[in-house]
């Protein structure tokens, strides 16, 4: 459990409210995107966290690289798009292969979703 989730716990109590899109950064010093989401039993007392991380270290690397990819020196060092909207198709240009990384994000929207649908689902009971 992160400083950031303990403080918001103990400031908000059982009135924490889920902590969506915040920046961690890991001992190495890569950036996480991350949210946490309180569970509470039915008397509404927060009993779990989930917290959910995605390391943007990959999107990042890939953002740099089609920037300096579709980016080209005008006059006077200035930058401008290669195409009008700035839109270039970089189909086997990327560092790496973004399909097992989209299917692993996918997969745990859909677990967090499941969790939270089948918890809150159980709660109206």
């Amino acid at each position: 459990i992160t400083d950031l989730v303990v403080k918001a716990l103990r400031r908000d109590g059982d009135r924490v409210k889920d902590l969506l899109n915040y920046r961690t950064t890991t001992k190495d010093g890569r950036v996480l995107k991350s949210s946490t989401f309180f569970f509470r039993n039915h008397r509404g007392h927060v009993v779990a966290a989930l917290c959910v991380n995605l390391d943007t270290t990959d999107f990042m690397n890939t953002i740099r690289f089609v920037e300096s990819f579709v980016r080209i020196n005008g006059r006077e060092g200035t930058s401008e798009p290669i195409s009008p909207g700035g839109i270039v198709r970089v189909s086997k240009a990327l560092p790496f292969r973004p399909e097992p990384l989209l299917r692993a994000f996918s997969l745990c929207i859909a677990i967090v979703a499941f969790l939270l649908l089948g918890f809150r689902s159980s709660r109206k009971r």
